[in-house]
């Protein structure tokens, strides 16, 4: 039995729709970051707004990792081990785990806005959004309604639901449900399962969608006549 509310993800076309917008807002003021992956490390010329680059990042972030925006807004420059692409999020319940930063893109990213940003003590923002004030949800929002409206999707979308696709791709790459459940940072495995729930509905859409069978059918019974 489904739970009566299955939590809300962006389809694969609202996610490269509001990546794009977010690219599109970083690269308006640093052309280079559109490059193709494995170039040199972008330049982000000193002085120049970052805001762009700092949205860009908040939703690879939120979209590759499946943190919280509770959790992203928290994270300090000591939180992340930039070697080994590993952030330590400090969770509910005062409980501590490791994420991992994929991707050789994001990585590099990552470095040139830190590297823009100088020498920064271990308790500075590992984001800023609006010249150099510290992230809260609310911008955070904001920040996504804008990309939403500019990526033309027509329906609000929240930081929680960048978060439940993060889980549901992840699932549906493979990846086992328990190791899902330690990057999100579940207490109980039961939390994490209804990303299963997810993946069937998707599953049966496809298959709604394919309609194998009603294709067989049809090419049977013009064979027949």
């Amino acid at each position: 039995q489904l739970p009566r509310r299955l939590p809300r993800s962006l389809t694969l076309t609202e996610i490269r729709l509001l990546l794009t917008a977010a690219i599109r807002l970083a690269g308006a003021s640093h052309p280079n970051l559109l490059r193709a992956p494995g170039t040199t490390l972008p330049r982000l010329t000193p002085g120049a707004p970052i805001h762009g680059v700092a949205g860009l990042l908040t939703v690879e972030l939120l979209l590759s990792t499946g943190i919280r925006v509770g959790e992203l807004v928290r994270l300090r420059v000591g939180n992340l081990d930039s070697e080994g692409g590993v952030l330590l999020i400090n969770g509910k319940g005062s409980r501590q785990r490791q994420v991992y930063v994929p991707g050789e893109q994001l990585h590099t990213l990552v470095a040139a806005y830190l590297t823009h940003r100088g020498v920064l003590p271990a308790d500075a923002p590992l984001i800023l959004l609006d010249g150099n004030q510290a992230p809260t949800e609310a911008k955070i929002r904001t920040l996504l309604r804008d990309l939403t409206r500019q990526a033309g999707i027509n329906r609000r979308i929240t930081p929680h639901m960048l978060r439940h696709s993060a889980a549901t791709l992840l699932l549906e790459a493979g990846v086992d449900i328990r190791f899902i459940q330690r990057l999100l940072g579940h207490a109980s495995i039961a939390t994490t399962q209804i990303y299963t729930h997810v993946s069937d509905v998707s599953l049966r859409e496809a298959v709604a969608r394919a309609d194998v069978a009603q294709r067989l059918h049809e090419e049977a019974r013009a064979i027949a006549r």
